[in-house]
């Protein structure tokens, strides 16, 4: 009987994000998207219902946190809607 894959939470997207931008294989935008969902599909996970708005809300969520840089220049700043 075949294993099902798991499941990606948030915290193993983020960690996916993490990974792409340490490898150097996302430097704009449109490439985020498909680098992470690889880098889920690399790690076993099913990546059929992942989003690309699940996976930019995590990205966003992880530079308001302060966890990283704005390294795409795509976070706007609520209070002076700048970026």
């Amino acid at each position: 009987m075949k294993r099902r894959k798991g499941y990606p939470r948030n915290s193993d997207i983020r960690s996916a994000i993490y990974k792409v931008f340490r490898d150097g294989l996302a430097w704009h935008p449109q490439d985020l998207c498909e680098a992470v969902l690889q880098e889920l599909e690399a790690q076993g996970l099913e990546t059929r219902f992942v989003t690309e708005k699940r996976i930019w809300r995590n990205y966003e969520w992880m530079v308001r946190k302060g966890w990283m840089r704005d390294w795409l220049e795509v976070v706007v700043d609520r209070k002076s809607r700048k970026r």
